[in-house]
């Protein structure tokens, strides 16, 4: 698995040097629950049940994860995956009740992309590799029905997974 410059899994753009530990996950999944909680995104409530379940993923890693057998490595990158999801959901979905009681977005509009947001989040549960097609799919939705109003508020880059 090659790993973009913020430690997210990505097949294309790779700047990481080395393999990406279970337990650089970990750490990256953490900060990445903190930023939400930062920018408004993540709830308290919701950081803590989020960082609770990457703190019991992290807790089955052995020493730096470097000695985890082939299949333990495999279930682990698997319970990674999901928790990338879960906090992938959990933010986006908070970024669009943001714009909705900002009224930058409708409520069907919001409806849609939350729609949108929860098939991606699925979509990284199973396979955190399919993330970028996602993002750029709902960046494309974005932007058409943002077409008549300002600017979009949602970044114009693709989260990585981690």
């Amino acid at each position: 698995m090659k790993v973009g410059s913020n430690g997210g899994a990505g097949k294309a753009g790779s700047t990481h040097k080395g393999p990406v530990t279970p337990e650089d996950r970990v750490h990256f999944q953490l900060k990445r629950i903190e930023d939400g909680v930062k920018n408004g995104n993540l709830t308290k409530a919701q950081a803590d049940k989020l960082k609770s379940e990457v703190k019991a993923i992290g807790k089955e890693i052995k020493g730096d994860g470097k000695n985890l057998s082939a299949d333990q490595k495999k279930a682990l990158e698997q319970k990674l995956d999901g928790a990338s999801g879960d906090i992938f959901e959990q933010k986006q979905t908070g970024r669009i009740q943001k714009l909705e009681k900002a009224g930058k977005l409708s409520t069907d509009e919001a409806n849609k992309l939350t729609s949108e947001i929860q098939q991606s989040g699925s979509n990284i549960r199973q396979d955190g590799h399919n993330l970028k097609k996602d993002w750029k799919s709902l960046q494309s939705d974005l932007h058409k029905d943002e077409k008549s109003k300002s600017k979009l508020a949602l970044p114009g880059h693709h989260p990585k997974v981690q």
